[in-house]
This record gives structure tokens, C-alpha cells and sequence, in this order.
């Protein structure tokens, strides 16, 4: 199978043994090499990782790759999986009492689904069973998403919390621009389920389509938001991209849609 999925990370980590998976470094340019495939070459945006997050892996994978016939996008801690009583039993167990605390503390509003383990060595235990579901799904898939999230409150309250007046000039963007799209936004935005980080496996003209779509709009955002200083919310479109692509895919629904679990390495 001609699939390649691609792991955003800014820094050195423990790379999976997988024929699949393939370490890029997203926002490398200026910074120190870490022997990684870099998303500052060719066509890129490299440059705007402060803003973009691992949106410009995602614009890299999109502009340069042109040699496979599935394309994904993880993260260094977080990956696809196969689902297994023993993932719920390490989440449990692997963690402290302080670091679950402060896990909840932060993740809240998440009714939480994704496992989470000790370390990079169980991963690599379970690569090849996961390679070979990925291979048996993609068979009867088009895109493979992660499993969605409850929570307590509506996406749209989430999102506010943050960024309330770019929310407003995004749905108008929309409703300019892709007006098919509008009810798939408010759909979603007042739904409380998510498919998060911006994971996806999917056949490579999807993930053309959609990030040609993604970024058009990105591109009429930037004309109409000013970049706050703060760090945080800096990462605007890293964020914002999480609910796009909840919605282009929610709106088109001809695509053959399975989800898997997200392993998250604490």
C-alpha cells in the first residue's frame, strides 16, 4: 500500500518502527536541524508555524507530496490505533495521581476517549497490528478520522471562549464564499462533538481538495484578523482548522468515513 503518514513534531522523540510513519518537523525553517524530514522545503509556509501550528506540515504535505496514494497526519504524541482493553488499563495505571489531576484540570470540558500509555515502546509493540488494520480499512475507506469527543458545552461556546469576534468573520467568510458549506457549520458549532488535532488519513486527491479548500479561507481570514501577541491565542489557525475539518467532512458525506482511537503518549 502506497501510504504515507507523516508525524508533526518540533522536537527529537522516539519514532515509531513503522514502513508507514514518517517524522516531519513542522515550522524547521530557522531553526536547529533535528534530522528530520523539514516542512521548509519546496512550496511551504514553514515561516508561519507560530499561526499555523502543524497546519504547515499539512500545507507541506499537500504542495509536495506527489507520490503516494494515501496521505495522513499525527502528531509525536498522538497516533491512530487500533482500540484494546489493555490501551484503557495503561491509562489508568500509567499515570500519577498529580499528573491525572492536572490532566482533567486542563482537559475539562473533554469527555475523554483516547488511551494513553507509558511510552513510545508499547506503541511499537502494537505498530503492526495497527499497520495492518489501516491496510484492511483502507481498502473500503476514503478518509479515516478519529473517533469525535463530547463536550460539555457547544463548539461554538468553546470556540468563543478564545477567539468570539474571529468565529463571527469566519462564518461570514463562509457564507460568502462556500455558501453550500453554511448549515454543515452551524450544525456543527452547535453540536458538542469534535474530531480533534487535526488527524487525518485519507486518500491523497481528499486531502488536496480539502486543504485547497482549508487554506482559501484561511487566506480571506488573515485579511480580516490581527494576530494577537499572545502566544496562545497566536496559534489561531491551528485551532480554527480543527472545526474545518470537522465540517468538510461532516458536509461531505459521499466519502466512505471510518474513525479509529487516538493513542495519546503522556
Amino acid at each position: 500500500m502506497n501510504l504515507k503518514i507523516y508525524i508533526a513534531t518540533h522536537k527529537k522523540f522516539d519514532v515509531p518502527k513503522s514502513k508507514y510513519h514518517i517524522p516531519l518537523h513542522v515550522g524547521r525553517e530557522g531553526k536547529e536541524d533535528l534530522g528530520y524530514l523539514g516542512d521548509n522545503t519546496g512550496d511551504n509556509i514553514s515561516l508561519e508555524n507560530a499561526n499555523y501550528c502543524e497546519l504547515t506540515g499539512f500545507y507541506w504535505i499537500w504542495k509536495n507530496v506527489k507520490d503516494a496514494d494515501y496521505v495522513g497526519l499525527c502528531h509525536y504524541r498522538r497516533y491512530f490505533i487500533v482500540a484494546t482493553k489493555l490501551n484503557d488499563f495503561y491509562y489508568y495505571t500509567s499515570l500519577s495521581l498529580r499528573k491525572i489531576k492536572g490532566f482533567l484540570k486542563n482537559r475539562k470540558e473533554w469527555k475523554e476517549r483516547k488511551t494513553t500509555i507509558k511510552g513510545y515502546s508499547y506503541l511499537n509493540k502494537n505498530i503492526m497490528k495497527t499497520e495492518k488494520y489501516l491496510e484492511n480499512k483502507l481498502n473500503d475507506s476514503d478518509v479515516l478520522l478519529l473517533k469525535e469527543f463530547k463536550l460539555n458545552i457547544s463548539m461554538k461556546t468553546h470556540a468563543e471562549t478564545l477567539f468570539k469576534r474571529e468565529v463571527e468573520i469566519l462564518r461570514r467568510i463562509i457564507e460568502k464564499n462556500h455558501l453550500d458549506y453554511l448549515k454543515a457549520y452551524d450544525d456543527f458549532m452547535e453540536g458538542n462533538k469534535i474530531s480533534p488535532c487535526n488527524m487525518v488519513i485519507c486518500k491523497k486527491e481528499i486531502f488536496d481538495k480539502y486543504s485547497k479548500w482549508l487554506f482559501s479561507i484561511f487566506h480571506q481570514l488573515e485579511k480580516e484578523v490581527e494576530i494577537s501577541e499572545d502566544t496562545y491565542k497566536a496559534r489561531i489557525f491551528g485551532f480554527l482548522s480543527e472545526y474545518l475539518l470537522n465540517i468538510y467532512f461532516q458536509y461531505n458525506k459521499n466519502y466512505r468515513i471510518n474513525r479509529m482511537d487516538m493513542l495519546f503518549i503522556k
